[in-house]
């Protein structure tokens, strides 16, 4: 496998993509558009929403460097932007995406006219800044793009996997027309490095589809080593499983002794990234790392699942047929309190421990434990990097399986299919006991946070949109326990109903019912 060249400096920035990425940008228009070919009248409301809407949604949404300069910041560009005037497209993007949260969170419909009147404007805008060629490549614009695709996620008026396809596509093709300019200024380099995470994951999720993401680039984009990390090993995996996907689909007949030299190269290399992954885990430094907190004791499961375990399943396994421990777990009390107050939907007597009905057995407990970050920026890198190991271990297994029927087995270092499994559930475990801080229930300090308490880190909202995609993943995958897959529903479906995220309705749906 070629390794991805690292550059030095921004005149030697390369990308894998085509120069050719007009067409990509007009189908993002051509959805965009039709999204908006049915206008909405707003009726005229006596209060300044706008002026209401702004605020709240940079104070949820604009999330600035934490204390360990982990990453540019998410959206800390905007306010600036918003405030100098100078795009239209820009204006009317944001005053869209402010008013739909607005409209989501306070439950006032009106609000969400107003939100797709702004919307509609802001797409005429866009067509006519993407005719333009220094308009074009602007950071306005450009942010404006990433903004628009927010506003759906937040609105939900379509589907998740259509709304990722069309903007990446768009995003990609612009990203490439703005060059290594884009490149000289703080904005350039933090809207490079959030949009390029976003194409990477579309990469590592499907190996059939052009590649989107951009695997070069000069050591100043990333804001730390953890970012930096993060996008290396996303570019590494998207690497192998193409590699992959290219050995697969050679037919039978042709599978011959060369087939069997580059499944070797292939598994070879799954292995050695794999491990790589593994050791950036377990060598991550003291004041970057997360902490474990509340012991787990063997007080009641605070969590009642929404659906049963199959009865296959081990009540404390994650996936069906794992080993797991003869002994039932659960969190101590003032946690059991909280998350109870945090996920309704789980019915649990707080007051005295225990569970409501004493008749039927004691559930699943989950999260099995809580792990706290520094910051919630290092919490969702950590997330980064174990999320695109996910398809890493389909693709483990799917050489696993061509390598078992292969007429000629080649000896390889691959994981047997148990221990797969294992590195899998722990992979998974890890994610969801980040879960209660990424959401803000408890602090970095291992504090319950009340209900009322506004301090701590601003924007937390702005990662909910990345944790959406990553429970998602984890969603789909195969043999994922009952138990376990309805609490992240439970958990994605909170998002859309608290978060003001409608997208996580919509997904919650979708997995109800599949």
């Amino acid at each position: 496998m070629q390794k991805p060249s690292r550059t030095k400096s921004r005149k030697e920035y390369t990308t894998t993509q085509t120069s050719a990425a007009t067409p990509a940008a007009n189908v993002l228009i051509d959805h965009l558009l039709a999204l908006a070919s049915s206008p909405v009248l707003a009726p005229p409301l006596p209060i300044d929403w706008t002026s209401q809407a702004i605020p709240l949604f940079f104070a949820e949404y604009v999330m600035p460097p934490d204390k360990l300069n982990s990453t540019w910041g998410y959206l800390e560009y905007l306010p600036d932007m918003y405030n100098s005037g100078s795009s239209i497209v820009l204006t009317k993007a944001v005053e869209a995406v402010a008013l739909g949260h607005l409209a989501n969170t306070s439950c006032i419909d009106r609000l969400g006219g107003l939100a797709r009147v702004a919307y509609g404007k802001a797409l005429k805008d866009l067509g006519a800044a993407l005719d333009s060629k220094t308009r074009r490549v602007s950071n306005e614009t450009f942010a404006a793009l990433n903004i628009m695709a927010l506003y759906e996620m937040i609105t939900g008026q379509q589907s998740f996997d259509e709304i990722f396809h069309a903007h990446t596509q768009g995003q990609s093709a612009i990203l490439g027309m703005r060059g290594p300019a884009q490149l000289d200024t703080p904005v350039g380099r933090s809207l490079f490095a959030q949009t390029n995470r976003v194409l990477l994951w579309r990469d590592c999720a499907s190996a059939y589809s052009p590649r989107f993401g951009y695997s070069d680039w000069p050591d100043v984009v990333y804001s730390c080593w953890l970012g930096e990390l993060s996008a290396r090993l996303s570019v590494k995996v998207v690497d192998v499983i193409r590699l992959a996907k290219d050995v697969r689909e050679v037919p039978d007949l042709e599978r011959n002794e060369l087939w069997d030299q580059s499944l070797k190269i292939v598994c070879q290399a799954a292995v050695e990234l794999d491990r790589e992954i593994q050791q950036s885990l377990d060598k991550a430094p003291e004041n970057w790392r997360w902490k474990s907190i509340s012991p787990l004791s063997r007080s009641p499961s605070p969590f009642r699942p929404s659906s049963t375990s199959s009865s296959s399943a081990h009540p404390n396994s994650s996936f069906e047929g794992s080993p797991s421990p003869n002994t039932q777990f659960g969190l101590s009390t003032p946690f059991s309190t909280a998350f109870f107050a945090a996920f309704p939907g789980l019915k649990h007597d707080v007051r005295s421990g225990n569970d409501e009905d004493d008749d039927e057995p004691e559930p699943t407990s989950y999260p099995r434990r809580i792990d706290v970050y520094p910051t919630v920026a290092v919490a969702m890198l950590w997330n980064t990097i174990r999320v695109v190991r996910l398809p890493l271990f389909s693709t483990m297994r799917d050489l696993l399986l061509l390598n078992t029927h292969s007429p000629r087995p080649q000896s390889n270092n691959l994981p047997t299919p148990s221990t797969l499994r294992a590195t899998l559930h722990t992979t998974i475990l890890d994610i969801t006991a980040s879960l209660p801080f990424l959401l803000g229930d408890i602090t970095s300090t291992g504090a319950l946070k009340a209900q009322n308490d506004t301090a701590g880190e601003r924007g937390g909202l702005a990662m909910n949109v990345s944790t959406l995609w990553m429970l998602h993943k984890i969603c789909r995958v195969p043999g994922l326990e009952p138990g376990l897959r309805a609490w992240i529903i439970e958990v994605i479906e909170r998002i859309g109903t608290r978060g003001g995220i409608r997208q996580g309705l919509n997904l919650a749906k979708m997995h109800k019912e599949s």
